[in-house]
């Protein structure tokens, strides 16, 4: 199971990488990346540096640095989860949450806030090398249920959705580029009050109290997170075990 321990005396985990680990940094944002890439090499640590994640299956252990601003920066991050037989270590100015799930899913080893210590990170890479999560059993299952009730969350969502007419989804799609009331109404060829209707009935099969707020719902059910990521399928294990703190 991907949450699963294997008992471990926390003593038998070495201080530092191995001299052979070869780290691979993964990160569209390149400054902060060849500040870590020097950070690391300060402690020995051997680091490769790379903006493409094809460079990184080479690599005892992937380190991606990514803010994780949209659905579609997750999804890239998944991306190279499934593709690579590495190791993935994510570090994250996101705050925890269903995202992390997202990657723990995936198949990330371990993720981590960016505002972690040099000390932490090459303690981080020192378990992984070794073999284990940094990431203890109860936080896997908490990140991977934090996903899990996300996706089911949507799910609901796309059933509400669907109950949608023909005609209440042409006006959500009219909501979606900011078109007035009026401005749907000549698109349509219907009365605005017609309109006033369908925008009603859209807010309340979709569950929400405002027009914005149905937009969000359909924006983020199109998101490319939702499309690269299928929560039910056994992710990638990199043959790792996990480690308590």
């Amino acid at each position: 199971m991907i949450c699963e321990q294997t008992p471990t005396r926390p003593d038998a985990i070495p201080s530092a990488p191995a001299a052979g680990l070869v780290t691979r940094l993964v990160t569209p944002l390149s400054l902060i990346g060849q500040t870590v890439a020097t950070a690391l090499r300060s402690r020995g640590v051997r680091v490769d540096e790379t903006l493409r994640a094809a460079d990184a299956q080479d690599a005892t252990v992937v380190v991606v640095i990514d803010d994780l601003v949209s659905a579609g920066d997750v999804a890239r991050v998944v991306a190279l989860l499934r593709s690579t037989a590495s190791p993935v270590l994510v570090l994250t100015g996101r705050p925890r949450g269903p995202y992390w799930g997202a990657l723990v899913s995936a198949g990330a080893v371990s993720i981590l806030s960016s505002s972690v210590s040099l000390d932490e990170l090459v303690e981080a890479l020192a378990v992984i090398d070794y073999g284990g999560r940094v990431l203890s059993p109860s936080e896997c299952e908490e990140l991977l249920g934090l996903w899990l009730e996300f996706v089911r969350r949507q799910d609901e969502a796309r059933d509400r959705l669907d109950q949608l007419t023909p005609r209440e989804h042409a006006v959500l799609a009219g909501m979606r580029t900011g078109a007035t009331v009026v401005e749907l109404a000549a698109l349509l060829e219907v009365r605005e009050a017609t309109v006033r209707t369908h925008v009603r009935a859209i807010l309340r099969k979709l569950g929400v109290r405002s027009q914005l707020a149905a937009v969000a719902v359909a924006q983020e059910l199109e998101s490319p997170l939702l499309a690269a990521t299928t929560p039910t399928v056994v992710p990638h294990e990199h043959g790792a075990r996990a480690v308590g703190h």
